[in-house]
């Protein structure tokens, strides 16, 4: 058995793996065992490895795992970063940057919304947070009702990199939320929120609009043909800082 066959064979049990770790170690240094020091599938599992059993047993496991790691770094650790960085998001990754791209703009912002007609007047306030593995996730100030609308729940879904100029990042969101059940909205609906906002880093500030769909609920919200009337309004918002 080769150093990757060991690792992925690897039971949940501690003892287990400090076993099977000394075993790869040894087998890979006599040469029995060639391990491919551009495997960024290699680096990968010794860390998650080391993350799980250190807990137990760190001084040992390290020992083992600082020897057999000389056998694949530091080669196969530029290619596990890269690997990292680039990997899939939650949101299907469209035409654009990379996510890591756009880390300046992670975080969670207090929005500022607009109505989505000509008045252009305040209606509400939201809280919108983006993570670094592609999320989206949405809380607004008017979930209980506002004129038009019937009570809606959180919004969760997911964000895309657009594009990063001059300290402006600009970024896709779609979250979806369901409307609730009230003797003025007898119809369950699946809202979807469409963001195109961009992030000025210097500033801490970010911008653009919200356009919001409503699909019945046993449509598909993702089908760009199911999307009918669109209400587009502005926002504007400060990035949340721990003080």
């Amino acid at each position: 058995m080769n150093a990757i066959a060991c690792l992925v064979y690897l039971r949940h049990d501690v003892t287990a793996h400090l076993d099977l770790a000394q075993l790869a170690y040894a087998q890979s240094a006599a040469g029995r065992s060639p391990v491919d020091p551009t495997s960024a599938e290699t680096y990968v599992k010794l860390v998650s490895y080391t993350t799980a059993a250190t807990l137990e047993n760190g001084s040992r496991l390290m020992t083992s795992l600082q020897r057999f790691l000389k056998l694949v770094a530091p080669v196969a650790a530029i290619a596990f970063a890269a690997t990292v960085l680039d990997a899939p998001s939650a949101g299907a990754q469209g035409p654009g940057l990379p996510l890591s791209k756009c880390f300046d703009a992670v975080g969670t912002y207090l929005t500022t919304n607009y109505a989505k007609d000509e008045s252009g007047k305040f209606i509400s306030r939201s809280l919108v947070s983006l993570t670094n593995g592609g999320h989206a996730f949405f809380t607004d100030s008017g979930e209980a009702g506002e004129p038009g609308f019937g009570p809606f729940s959180d919004g969760r879904g997911a964000w895309r990199c657009v594009s990063n100029e001059k300290g402006v990042t600009r970024f896709l969101a779609t979250v979806l939320d369901f409307t609730f059940i009230t003797p003025g909205f007898p119809k369950q609906l699946i809202g979807r929120l469409d963001i195109d906002a961009s992030f000025d880093a210097a500033a801490e500030k970010l911008s653009g609009t919200m356009t919001l769909y409503l699909v019945p609920i046993d449509g598909d919200p993702l089908n760009q043909s199911n999307l009918k009337e669109g209400a587009t309004g502005k926002f504007e918002a400060q990035k949340v800082i721990a003080p």
